[in-house]
């Protein structure tokens, strides 16, 4: 507990502080009530009716629009609009089971995807590699 020789150091910095000049900064005492007006924020919790139902939809497209292996990522564009819909309904159970199974293949797609690129990477770095090794003969 600070004395009130602390409290009044303590305003007298802040005071002198430009930006804090207005404030008041007393300390409360052990009597002193503090009403929902003086707080200057409280703090909200949510309930698990407000947690977002992740749908993984930006994903999806992208997985759809960039080397659509498979056509993994148009499987996970209707997986995740059918988890939108679900959230939309009031079904948060099936939103969640449709928003899973469209991560997993975004996963599966994602992967796919990485796996040819870095084969052609290869591919076209063996490709110069010869050639160059070709011209050189």
């Amino acid at each position: 507990m600070r004395t009130d020789e602390e409290s009044m150091t303590l305003n007298t910095c802040f005071s002198n502080c430009p930006s804090h000049g207005s404030l008041d900064y007393r300390t409360l005492k052990e009597n002193d009530e503090v009403t929902s007006e003086q707080t200057p924020a409280s703090k909200e919790t949510k309930s698990s009716a407000d947690t977002p139902i992740r749908d993984h939809l930006m994903w999806s497209i992208f997985n759809t629009l960039y080397l659509n292996t498979f056509c993994l990522g148009l499987v996970a564009v209707l997986f995740s609009v059918k988890s939108r819909d679900r959230k939309i309904a009031g079904d948060l159970k099936g939103a969640i089971r449709y928003g899973s199974i469209a991560r997993s293949i975004n996963i599966i797609a994602t992967v796919f995807s990485f796996i040819i690129i870095t084969i052609a990477i290869i591919l076209v770095i063996k490709l110069v590699l010869s050639l160059q090794y070709a011209h050189v003969e």
